[in-house]
């Protein structure tokens, strides 16, 4: 009986561990949670690892407080290594309802819970991120959803996420212009952080 005792302690503190990392406390289980996201930085072919871009540095700052994993999806094919050039490919990808293949699957089945982020193109969410949501079973799963852009706010994004997953709960998360991210301070970014994981269930 003690040693049953004992194993509970430990585990209850253990989780206490986890839900305090860097300091801050939250009440919500993340031990069945992940992040999933799409960087445009990620998928050009001047990319700079030294320079996260805005959805990156949410989805970092997540993980760091919660000390969950941090998953990244990636395209098979490049974009261009222009702005326009991206644009371009992404509004044909768009217009066609394609579905670019992903260069390494992200497998979701061990967790009850997705944090879901990405920059809004043209609207809605790139069509990798649509490959990827057609690519696994969401049925029962909660989603999380938190979003850059550069003016548009959450635009057709947010419903075209619910008319993906019809058989999952989704929520907004977090949103903010990618710019302002990127000129946030560490302190700014945990605090916006902080504030939108306290939405969750």
């Amino acid at each position: 009986m003690f040693n049953t005792f004992k194993k509970v302690v430990v585990g209850l503190v253990a989780a206490v561990t986890l839900l305090t990392a860097n300091g801050i406390a939250y009440a919500q289980d993340f031990s069945k949670t992940a992040v999933v996201y799409f960087s445009t930085r990620h998928n050009t072919p001047n990319f700079n690892p030294s320079k996260p871009g805005a959805v990156e540095l949410i989805a970092n700052e997540i993980g760091a407080q919660t000390g969950v994993p941090v998953l990244e999806l990636k395209s098979a094919d490049l974009y261009g290594e222009t702005y326009d050039d991206t644009a371009a490919i992404a509004r044909k990808q768009l217009e066609n309802h394609d579905l670019p293949p992903l260069k390494e699957p992200v497998d979701i089945a061990q967790y009850d819970t997705i944090i879901l982020g990405f920059p809004i193109w043209f609207g809605s969410f790139p069509r990798v991120v649509a490959t990827w949501l057609g690519s696994q079973d969401f049925t029962g799963k909660k989603v999380y959803v938190f979003v850059t852009y550069g003016s548009s706010g959450w635009a057709q994004s947010f419903d075209d996420v619910l008319t993906a997953l019809p058989n999952s709960e989704v929520n907004k998360l977090l949103d903010k212009k990618g710019r302002e991210v990127q000129q946030m301070s560490k302190a700014k970014l945990t605090e916006f952080v902080q504030e939108g994981l306290g939405k969750l269930d």
